[in-house]
């Protein structure tokens, strides 16, 4: 399975989603790439970090760059369960030749409306792709959803996403919590997390 990461606003969490994800994958059996296209290198630290400290199970993690993106993902999908991708968080070449193989495309969102503002271009930008690749699951996450339970702005923001019908709202959202930030210094997931971390 293909599952990309991608939308048109940095600082949504996509690196660290991407890395939570592969260690789940991996700790399930899965043999699982990452596979880092932003050249800010992100979760490619995080997988070198991980390898250093020799932290199991390992996650291999590749760089690749450009228009051809999508036949070095056929590739490495012949060897692994799963592929991770992370692209940054624009409409670049790598987003739109890794959607032409993905089966997911998940886009990381943050309930407040800078981000909900970006939906528009990203809803585009599922139509364009949907005329060579009809079958990929889009789905929105949010992400950094305020640990205030008086807030709404998770509900809120669920709710301005309705007549996104390209998109498959997830229903549990990822809270902000200072684990995320810690286990990053470790190369480690949050549910791999000391209690110290948490």
């Amino acid at each position: 399975m293909i599952v990309l990461f991608g939308g048109q606003k940095g600082g949504t969490g996509k690196s660290t989603l991407v890395m939570n994800l592969a260690i789940e994958r991996a700790r399930d059996g899965r043999d699982v790439l990452v596979v880092d296209t932003d050249k800010q290198a992100t979760a490619s630290k995080f997988a070198a970090v991980r390898t250093a400290r020799e932290v199991a199970p390992h996650i291999p993690c590749v760089q690749i760059f450009g228009k051809d993106l999508w036949k070095e993902l056929q590739h490495h999908a012949e060897r692994y369960d799963d592929l991770i991708v992370d692209t940054r968080g624009t409409d670049g070449v790598e987003l739109r030749s890794a959607m032409v193989v993905a089966d997911m495309f998940v886009s990381p969102v943050q309930p407040a409306q800078a981000d909900l503002d970006t939906l528009e271009r990203v809803q585009s930008i599922v139509n364009e792709v949907a005329a060579v690749n009809p079958e990929l699951d889009s789905r929105i996450v949010f992400t950094r959803v305020p640990t205030n339970w008086v807030s709404t702005d998770f509900q809120d923001a669920k709710a301005f996403c309705a007549d996104y019908s390209e998109f498959h709202i997830c229903a549990t959202g990822i809270r902000e919590r200072v684990a995320f930030k810690r286990t990053h210094t470790y190369g480690t997931s949050v549910t791999e997390a000391e209690t110290r971390d948490v």
